[in-house]
């Protein structure tokens, strides 16, 4: 019987597209700005403000043709 941790797919489990590494990037520039904004404000050094956890996006489209 196959485990049910290796039957659970994550997004970094998909195939990437350029969207999605569009995506991943714009929201890992920005998570790290606010990090630094929070750091800045606390008064304290970035290395000492927690960071996010990793963050995978993918695309996923659905379509139904329709009857023809």
């Amino acid at each position: 019987m196959p485990s049910t941790k290796a039957a659970i797919f994550g997004a970094k489990d998909l195939p990437r597209t350029n969207l999605s590494d569009f995506i991943e990037e714009r929201l890992f520039r920005r998570l790290n700005q606010e990090r630094e904004e929070r750091a800045k404000f606390m008064g304290m050094n970035i290395d000492e403000v927690s960071s996010q956890m990793q963050i995978f996006t993918r695309i996923l489209c659905f379509y139904v043709p329709c009857c023809a």
